[in-house]
């Protein structure tokens, strides 16, 4: 990218944490969250930042987040986390599934959002909490696939308040924890606001000019083959 001539380039999973080693600086927030999404090049140096927790935040500005549950811990979840607090989550909860590397999950959670991690496998307290959720966020990458289950069950999501909102940060196609909390007339947001929120935030970084969502908008909608599955009514 830097023989290109480049001012930058995004990075996406699962390789946000591996392109640290590779930078010459890194932005205090993204050093935080051990993640970086966005290089910026200047003369032929590499400089790394984060805009996913902010661009996922101002995507959902409309959309209640008093009590928030968030789905896993990798590089977007912990920008997401990290962020929370200043954007009107007043009760984080964050679950991952139970891993090797657990302490140091339990240790990062605490240290970015002040909360405690608990077990996805779980079900018991899983269902008791999702009682009463205002937001459910899927920032995993389960659901990459086609083939790939709910995280949630249909039973889960059918406690949730009818208010209850879910976000599945993938885009590429409806995933089946959309499909279910659909099934269920809870309304469901893909990760398509979050992307093109973020990618504003990369081209200010890049340019130092504000991007025109309209037209980042415009060009989304011809390079996606189908509409069907975008469900969040702000593309």
């Amino acid at each position: 990218m830097v023989s290109l001539g480049s001012k930058g380039f995004n990075i996406s999973s699962p390789f946000k944490a591996d392109i640290i080693n590779y930078l010459d600086k890194i932005d205090p927030t993204a050093a935080k969250i051990n993640s970086v999404n966005t290089v910026k090049i200047i003369n032929n140096h590499l400089e790394g930042y984060s805009t996913d927790g902010l661009g996922f935040w101002q995507s959902l500005k409309k959309i209640n987040k008093s009590k928030t549950l968030l789905i896993g811990t990798g590089g977007a979840a912990r920008a997401i986390m990290a962020n929370a607090a200043n954007y009107g989550v007043k009760h984080l909860i964050v679950v991952n599934r139970y891993g090797t590397d657990w302490e140091q999950k339990v240790i990062t959670t605490q240290r970015l959002a002040n909360v405690q991690l608990y077990d996805l496998n779980d079900r018991q307290y899983l269902t008791k909490i999702l009682r009463d959720v205002d937001l459910v966020i899927n920032a995993t990458t389960v659901g990459m696939k086609n083939t790939d289950p709910s995280l949630l069950t249909s039973s889960e999501i059918s406690v949730t308040k009818n208010s209850t909102v879910f976000v599945d940060l993938i885009y590429a196609h409806q995933t089946k924890f959309l499909q279910i909390a659909a099934a269920h007339k809870r309304k469901s947001l893909n990760g398509i606001p979050m992307l093109i929120a973020q990618a504003a935030l990369s081209f200010k970084i890049w340019t130092g000019v504000e991007a025109d969502i309209s037209t980042m908008k415009k060009s989304l909608r011809s390079v996606i083959n189908s509409n069907k599955w975008l469900q969040s009514g702000l593309i």
